[in-house]
């Protein structure tokens, strides 16, 4: 009797390809909003730079970057909403946003994190 579940085999075919869908939501999102929004969207999460970093390089106020850090969350979950075939798959496309950004920053030759 063989002992190893599909679980076992993680990834399996069906989790790389939930999480292909899950990148190109995102990607499509993503291209959707603003490109203030995209910019300061990729500070945060893929450049990994803090508040105050962001506020430097965009030469404002921390307190507008947070603002717009909000506001482009927002649109970018709005945005993924309107193209998403599932709630599920929305919930897991905004919930692993954090991890996407690093696995695609490791991805791109190991910048900050």
């Amino acid at each position: 009797m063989d002992l190893v579940s599909v679980y076992d085999l993680d990834p399996g075919p069906s989790s790389v390809i939930a999480e292909r869908q899950e990148q190109r939501l995102l990607l499509e999102g993503l291209r959707a909003i603003s490109v203030n929004y995209q910019v300061v969207l990729e500070l945060h999460y893929w450049e990994q730079l803090s508040t105050k970093e962001i506020a430097a390089v965009l030469g404002v106020p921390a307190g507008t970057v947070r603002s717009r850090l909000q506001r482009a969350r927002e649109a970018l979950e709005a945005a993924i909403g309107a193209l998403s075939r599932s709630p599920a798959m929305l919930e897991s496309t905004l919930t692993r946003l954090d991890d996407w950004a690093q696995h695609c920053a490791h991805a791109m030759g190991g910048r900050r994190g």
